[in-house]
């Protein structure tokens, strides 16, 4: 065989190699970076209409579940925002008997975020969120 292709061969199957240890190790990381810990409770937060969409004026009513130990959910705070910004309510749900409900509404075009926040304080970022957007077709763009 000549040495060119011989090298050749070599090279691409070391590259190859190296290909498969570089795609295991990204996997890897992906999946440690991903999971989480069994013991954890997995939050839903459903609305009760399978598009999230609604009229002005009519109300929108959050399923919020648990799979997985919700023993200890007992004092979950939440919070619902005006287009993702301004706090239209707040409280905290009981989830450790059942699911819980959150509802709002709001009178004119755009969107409202539910976010369920973590019983940890050191943990600012919501565990869970849903939304709910009013008349999407007259929703103007932003100026």
């Amino acid at each position: 065989m000549p040495f060119i292709l011989r090298r050749l061969l070599n090279s691409y199957a070391y590259m190859m190699r190296f290909r498969r240890f570089q795609f295991f190790s990204i996997f890897i990381l992906a999946l440690c970076l991903t999971s989480v810990r069994a013991d954890e409770p997995k939050i839903t937060v459903i609305p009760d209409k399978a598009t999230g969409v609604y009229a002005p004026n009519e109300k929108v009513t959050w399923t919020i579940d648990v799979t997985g130990d919700r023993s200890a959910l007992t004092s979950v705070p939440y919070t619902v925002k005006l287009d993702a910004a301004n706090v239209v309510t707040s409280g905290t749900l009981d989830l450790s008997a059942g699911p819980g409900t959150i509802s709002a509404t709001r009178t004119e075009p755009g969107a409202l975020l539910a976010e369920i926040k973590s019983m940890d304080k050191t943990k600012p970022l919501p565990v869970a969120m849903g939304g709910a957007v009013f008349s999407p077709e007259k929703i103007a763009p932003a100026q």
